[in-house]
Formats: structure tokens, C-alpha cells, sequence
């Protein structure tokens, strides 16, 4: 991406989990994700759900991730 000339500008994220708990743990993840990527803590936003019981990350046997990203193309 950078080879490219893209930056990323933000990231905004969702975890689906039945279990474990990761409220508790959100800013330490954002934390360590904006430093993995080198962005400011404020440009990445993480929200946590659950699957309502529904399929193998209800019945917590799985997680699953979503993620999107800002890029911008530099001139």
C-alpha cells in the first residue's frame, strides 16, 4: 500500500463475539492496533457485539472481524 502511495487515514472495526468479554479490553486493542498501522489512537474506532446466540460465534465457538479503512492516494 505504501509502494502504492496510499496512507490510511482511519479505521473503524467491529469484533462479533459471544465470548470473551472485550469491552473491558477496547483500549488496549485500539491502542495496539493504531500502533501497529502507526496511527494516532483518535483515527481507530473498534465496536464489540454479539452474535445473540445465533450460529458457531453464538455458541461461542468463533469470532469474526470487520474492518474498514480510509485510504488517501498521495500526490
Amino acid at each position: 500500500m505504501k509502494a502504492g502511495g496510499f496512507v490510511i487515514l482511519n479505521i473503524d472495526t467491529v469484533v462479533i463475539a459471544q465470548a470473551p468479554r472485550l469491552m473491558p479490553y477496547l483500549d488496549r486493542i485500539r491502542a495496539r492496533l493504531a500502533k501497529t498501522i502507526g496511527l494516532e489512537e483518535k483515527a481507530v474506532n473498534i465496536k464489540v457485539k454479539t452474535a445473540e446466540g445465533l450460529d458457531s460465534i453464538g455458541r461461542g465457538e468463533s469470532i469474526a472481524a470487520q474492518a474498514v479503512c480510509a485510504l488517501l492516494k498521495e500526490v
